[in-house]
């Protein structure tokens, strides 16, 4: 690669709404027990069920955008139901 190929290259931020999030970061970003988010998980009532995560290979990854579009549906349902 020359000099001139070299100063070519950008590196593009990942929006944020794309980022892949862990069960952790998950927890950590709706404030809720891990254990909340395995149980929501593994429940069939789609009703209980909570945002929505794929296995990637071995590992278990939320989309962030799924996690906002959910917390959206929560409201929106807390809010029909008040």
């Amino acid at each position: 690669m020359t000099t001139d190929q070299a100063t070519q290259l950008t590196i593009t931020p990942v929006d944020e709404t794309e980022q892949l999030m862990t069960i952790d970061d998950v927890s950590t970003y709706l404030q809720i027990p891990k254990r909340t988010l395995h149980d929501w998980r593994t429940n069939e009532r789609p009703e209980d069920q909570g945002p929505p995560a794929y296995r990637l290979g071995r590992f278990l990854r939320y989309r962030r955008a799924d996690v906002d579009a959910w917390i959206d549906q929560q409201i929106a349902g807390s809010s029909r139901a008040a």
